[in-house]
């Protein structure tokens, strides 16, 4: 089990491509990681893409899995 103030890693994989790839902060990389996520989990749609993709029923999972991870984080620090 990761640690309490760990993040899950599927949000920190993706805050760890957006700090590589489009050279964010860590702080906001976290956010918008964290952010996006939530929208994948509450829509199933990748508004952040052209054409705003549907996504599969296995990332979405992920994504609802990975907020459901960062909320129950949140709330045990």
């Amino acid at each position: 089990m990761d640690r309490v103030g760990d993040l899950p890693k599927y949000i920190a994989s993706i805050a760890t491509a957006l700090i590589q790839d489009a050279g964010m902060s860590r702080q906001r990389a976290i956010a918008t990681a964290v952010n996006t996520v939530k929208k994948w989990c509450a829509t199933g749609i990748a508004h952040n893409l052209k054409g705003n993709p549907r996504l599969s029923p296995a990332v979405r999972a992920a994504a609802c899995a990975a907020v459901a991870e960062w909320e129950a984080k949140k709330a045990a620090a």
